[in-house]
């Protein structure tokens, strides 16, 4: 059984800052808002990866971190 919620975000990026919507499925958390930034950082390749982009998310009592692997 999984009981997981599920995560929906949505928005604009102008440079690195982000506005951005969230809504988790199943709950009254609607179209919460949230501001941040993105940063893509580059390194020579490390196994198959030559990177990672980092997202940080925030509202008062709320912050969300995502970060994934870049690969060739």
């Amino acid at each position: 059984m999984n009981t997981g919620l599920r995560h929906s975000i949505a928005g604009s990026r102008q440079g690195n800052r982000l506005k951005v919507k969230l809504s988790t499925e199943g709950t009254e958390q609607v179209d919460f808002p949230l501001e941040g930034s993105y940063q893509k950082s580059s390194w020579k390749k490390v196994d198959d990866s030559v990177g990672e982009e980092t997202i940080i998310l925030f509202a008062t009592g709320m912050v969300v971190g995502l970060t994934r692997d870049v690969r060739r």
